[in-house]
């Protein structure tokens, strides 16, 4: 009976050493801003509903202690709030200064920092500013909202809406929706984000195109970014069973490169990827060419004959594997691409354009022109 006594007493020990014990997982994140990974992609804007709403209405205003419902690591730390201001930036310092000096030095002030749109800015009657938590642990998600904010400042009111979403993983996003009013005036912009003077990203420009960089502090950018643009920062780890699709072309020119995606998975990391080609949609080979190691992106070529694609996906974290849906590309009719072969007459085509958009001009000595090319040399 003594014996059985202490028995039981050592598995409680042992089960009571595992609970407590046990290493937990938390998300890895980067040391430093200059080494999130960034991406820049589209999705359909969703405006922020059964928010919290704050104050922001006014010039400089920054609003103090917003809860974010759960810790979000950023760098070396991690954070429950954050404060916001009217000038397009979020700190996780919670700082409460006011600042529009879009420049390395104020990031040093209110950084950490992450500012979908640094600038001089304006809360008017009719703008909207809101929070709100999402999710259940280890997958939530905060977003605040700034809805139909004056950019530039005190020129055309209401003319942009942004968000900040942070998910608990890790990761930074930023997504932007254009409102109707045309925007006036001058704006000096800057996108990105930061942990103190010295170690920050900034974007180039405000488009699908725009390139990170932590040397160079941009702070003019001065259009809007367009309405489903999305901007992120990290990324976290695949678990479970992986689903996309292929998102590319449908039609392509014969003997013209063209690229191949995989749909939803920006977000993540840590997938192994298996592209597979078919000419009927039933026997498959491998793809040979290169294969995107991150995105899983490829490029490819068809001659003659239209072809299928399809991708398996694997999650290296939980071995599970998906086949997407086979994605049919078929060649597209010569005249789609008549004025994508230029000729070796000696006339140079130097920009190409779809011969359906083709209009017959006159030009002296009885000679025709494309009226929407532009032609150099003898016809």
């Amino acid at each position: 009976m003594q014996k059985n006594i202490l028995f039981s007493k050592t598995i409680v020990t042992l089960l009571l050493l595992f609970f407590y014990c046990a290493p937990s997982v938390k998300a890895q994140v980067p040391a430093t801003a200059a080494a999130y990974p960034f991406t820049a992609t589209t999705e359909p804007f969703v405006y922020l509903t059964g928010g919290t709403t704050v104050a922001l209405q006014g010039d400089d205003v920054t609003v103090t202690g917003i809860p974010i419902g759960f810790s979000f690591p950023f760098c070396t730390g991690t954070y429950t709030t954050l404060s916001a201001c009217t000038n397009g930036w979020a700190s996780l310092a919670n700082s409460a200064s006011g600042t529009w000096t879009n420049d390395a030095t104020n990031v040093g002030t209110i950084g950490p920092v992450l500012f979908p749109l640094f600038d001089d800015q304006w809360g008017s009657a009719g703008s909207v500013f809101s929070y709100l938590t999402t999710g259940s642990a280890p997958n939530r998600v905060f977003t605040f909202e700034w809805r139909a904010l004056d950019f530039p400042r005190l020129t055309t009111p209401n003319a942009m809406t942004f968000q900040l979403k942070l998910y608990e993983g890790g990761v930074i996003k930023f997504c932007y929706k254009e409102e109707p009013p045309t925007p006036g005036g001058s704006a000096s912009g800057s996108i990105g984000i930061g942990r103190n003077a010295t170690d920050w990203q900034t974007l180039n420009n405000a488009t699908l195109t725009a390139v990170p960089s932590s040397t160079t502090f941009t702070s003019t950018i001065s259009t809007r970014p367009p309405s489903d643009l999305v901007y992120i920062w990290g990324q976290l780890p695949c678990t479970g069973m992986p689903t996309t699709t292929v998102a590319g072309p449908t039609e392509v020119c014969a003997n013209r490169n063209f690229t191949l995606g995989l749909a939803g998975l920006s977000l993540y990391s840590g997938f192994t990827f298996t592209w597979q080609k078919s000419a009927d949609g039933i026997n498959w080979t491998n793809f040979t060419g290169t294969i995107n190691p991150l995105s899983g992106d490829i490029t490819d070529m068809l001659t003659t004959a239209p072809a299928y694609y399809r991708c398996i996906v694997k999650c290296n974290n939980s071995n599970l594997t998906y086949t997407t849906p086979a994605h049919f590309i078929n060649i597209a009719p010569f005249y789609y691409c008549y004025c994508d072969n230029q000729g070796t007459f000696p006339a140079t085509v130097t920009n190409k354009v779809n011969i359906g958009n083709v209009k017959i001009n006159t030009v002296p000595a009885d000679a025709v022109r494309l009226a929407n090319q532009t032609l150099t040399g003898s016809i």
